[in-house]
């Protein structure tokens, strides 16, 4: 697991406005081992900026030009990731905030280098590296801005994006994990709607819609619940709850589902806390 840099605490002030710091750390939490991540624009939107997308994306452009991740070419593409469709965005975490000289910028032509991930976790982790001039759209506006390698990677040339091994004994066997949690999560779906389709587990839709739940952190208990949810509206009581319709809400629903509750307002008279006790 990477490690935060001590070098993090004097770009704050950078990332503290317009939920760069929030967004950043959405895609630090669905990162994988090799610091890349691809969650949906409404995960991002739902858990980085209170479901305000227009800041989610203006966080995420922020971000991008000042080099704190970067968009992997469609080319460039892990194996594991080629299932993704063409126009899913895959960030990968640089581990480094680049202030810009551009004096119009709130970086005020600082110019510095500033690193948010531990520079050693990032070598021990063998991080990606992209090397492309590739221009990107990002919600229907163009980044003209190069994609570059990463500053502070370890310049020693990698095998082709190896994982560091472990020995068999402690190696978990993830591909049967992640089958066994894309059935748990199609099953869910069958049983809570009585869905009588026989070939259900083996369509290729299915599969993939369920396959990307599960890589950003959508339980069967999610399913059951959202399903649940929607069958309360007098719209859904007779339709099928399909698997686009999950896909494009859940994450919506789920952030609302786990957000603070605001605690009961305190009776006339009753102390606010321990320390009003204490005179």
């Amino acid at each position: 697991m990477n490690s935060l840099s001590f070098d993090l605490k004097n770009a704050m002030r950078l990332l503290c406005k317009d939920n760069r710091w929030n967004v950043l750390t959405v895609l630090m939490l669905h990162s994988n081992v090799r610091n890349r991540c691809w969650p949906s624009m409404d995960i991002i939107t739902a858990m980085g900026s209170n479901g305000n997308r227009a800041k989610a994306v203006r966080a995420k452009k922020w971000l991008i030009k000042h080099k704190a991740l970067e968009l992997v070419p469609t080319k460039q593409r892990h194996p594991d990731e080629t299932h993704l469709p063409p126009r899913q965005h895959i960030y990968q975490l640089t581990g480094i905030i680049q202030a810009c000289n551009d004096p119009e910028c709130d970086c005020k032509a600082d110019g510095k280098t500033y690193a948010y991930y531990n520079v050693q976790d990032l070598k021990s982790f063998n991080g990606e590296t992209i090397k492309s001039s590739t221009v990107e759209i990002i919600d229907g506006e163009t980044l003209s801005s190069p994609i570059e390698s990463n500053p502070i990677k370890d310049s020693t040339p990698s095998s082709d994006d190896v994982i560091p091994s472990t020995s068999n004994d402690d190696k978990p066997d993830t591909a049967k994990q992640e089958n066994d949690a894309i059935n748990a999560l199609i099953e869910v779906w069958i049983d809570e709607q009585k869905v009588i389709d026989k070939k259900a587990y083996g369509k290729t839709g299915y599969r993939s819609v369920a396959k990307q739940l599960y890589q950003e952190g959508i339980t069967p208990e999610d399913v059951r619940k959202f399903i649940q949810y929607r069958k309360q509206d007098a719209f859904w009581q007779d339709k099928l709850v399909v698997w686009g319709h999950i896909q494009g809400n859940i994450a919506t629903w789920k952030a609302k589902q786990i957000a603070p509750v605001a605690p009961p307002p305190r009776p006339a008279g009753e102390p606010a806390s321990v320390f009003d006790l204490m005179g």
